[in-house]
């Protein structure tokens, strides 16, 4: 009979998640804008850094989805294992986001493979 958001645990995941929502929106903001007012190279590694960040932040936030729904998290009668799929799909596309931080170590670092 107790809202899940007033355990404190619960609340902790949940702003972390937010935090990084919002970070990920900012990092897609970005490379959106240096596409036009950027040098190619910087806004492709603008694109590889958001493309990492992203990748990352949305598998965390639908892992941590799932583990606030509990059991009902991996069912059919809740969507959130769909978004958790579609997040670990995603962020395969394109390379994920290992190869891109290495493709950024060799352009920005001149690190050898």
């Amino acid at each position: 009979g107790v809202a899940i958001g007033t355990f404190q645990a619960v609340q902790h995941l949940l702003a972390e998640a937010r935090c990084l929502i919002e970070g990920g929106f900012s990092a897609a903001l970005y490379p959106a804008w240096a596409v036009d007012h950027l040098e190619p190279e910087e806004a492709r590694a603008a694109g590889r850094v958001a493309k990492a960040y992203c990748a990352r932040a949305a598998r965390t936030v639908c892992e941590t989805a799932v583990q606030v729904h509990g059991g009902m998290g991996n069912t059919w009668d809740c969507m959130v294992h769909v978004y958790l799929r579609r997040a670990l799909l995603s962020s395969r596309w394109w390379g994920d986001d290992r190869e891109h931080l290495r493709q950024l170590q060799r352009t920005r670092l001149g690190a050898h493979p």
